[in-house]
């Protein structure tokens, strides 16, 4: 079937682009996990800036395949030109779980056994129908009101004006930051999209060609992380480098630098080797520093509470 290799395609597209919305959204938990929500400085401006570089690319190429599944040659038209492949699948290539059949008590007849299996089979097959049809309805919705149900050029127009209304912000996204160079004096103040409504923007587009997909063959194509590395892990690293800079800055604000030659060296928290216990005591620390500016006004500075950055509070102090 050409339309289910084309589906397959662009699942496989969409999938290598998604891969970098993972790692968005575990850098972002990470952060707020790190943080706790209190106000941090930057201390690697490197990898904070390579999160932007992450989302530019992630826009541009989200951006591009939108507008190519939009093209002359592009996904839609295709559709058009394989009309034919979008039917439902006959009753005999739905496979159907085989239910395990048991009794403490009693013996079951073959006749029982067998009706129990026919009974099983057509409840499967209706629901599978049922499925099939809620997912046509989504995608061609006009064809609710239609006898017979069947798609034609239209409709494949009228879905395809949908993925255009749902990416056009995507695209302005691409333009406006991305691009951000182009055609600056018809600039725009247009907020980035942030990582949970790209998300939603992923959800809908995977939603049109799973629901193309379930009618060609009720099958569903899995959008998971398919990085080498570690997603969670790596994220952990990143935020944690944004948040206390290189393995030297985590040195001197856990004073690991001015104590490792100390006697008493095994006292003292390593930050990178002991994170955990070293954010802890981070927070620990700027609490208590707070609670004391609060008991004693004069000692701020005239700055404000939220002037000072958790991540600016030392360790070195506490650890004589």
């Amino acid at each position: 079937m050409k339309l289910e290799k084309l589906i397959s395609q662009y699942e496989n597209n969409i999938l290598q682009i998604k891969i970098r919305l993972y790692s968005l959204n575990a850098i972002e938990k990470q952060l707020k996990l790190i943080s706790k929500g209190k106000i941090y400085r930057i201390k690697n401006d490197i990898l904070y800036r390579c999160i932007f570089d992450i989302w530019d690319m992630l826009v541009i190429d989200l951006a591009s395949i939108s507008k190519g599944m939009l093209g002359k040659k592009g996904f839609f038209n295709q559709i058009k030109a394989n009309l034919g492949d979008i039917k439902f699948f006959k009753e005999e290539n739905i496979e159907v779980p085989t239910p395990s059949i048991q009794s403490i008590n009693f013996s079951i007849s073959e006749e029982i056994r067998e009706h129990i299996l026919i009974e099983t089979r057509r409840e499967h097959i209706k629901t599978v129908r049922k499925e099939q049809k809620e997912e046509l309805f989504w995608l061609f919705p006009e064809l609710k009101n239609r006898q017979p149900q069947k798609i034609n050029h239209k409709d494949i127009d009228d879905l395809g004006k949908r993925f255009d209304n749902l990416t056009e912000h995507i695209i302005s996204n691409r333009n406006e930051h991305a691009h951000r160079f182009e055609n600056s004096e018809d600039k725009k103040v247009l907020q980035r999209l942030d990582f949970s409504l790209l998300n939603e923007k992923f959800e809908l587009i995977e939603r049109i060609l799973n629901g193309l997909r379930g009618i060609l063959n009720h099958s569903s194509f899995g959008y998971v992380d398919i990085s080498l590395a570690n997603t969670e892990e790596v994220a952990k690293d990143f935020a944690f480098s944004i948040i206390f800079g290189t393995t030297k800055i985590v040195d001197e604000l856990s004073g690991i630098n001015k104590k490792i030659n100390s006697p008493n060296s095994e006292k003292y928290i390593c930050g990178w080797r002991i994170r955990d216990q070293f954010i802890e005591q981070i927070h620990k620390k700027h609490d208590q520093f707070i609670k004391e500016i609060k008991i004693n006004p004069k000692d701020s500075k005239n700055k404000k509470l939220e002037d000072y950055c958790f991540n600016d509070i030392r360790l070195e102090e506490d650890q004589k």
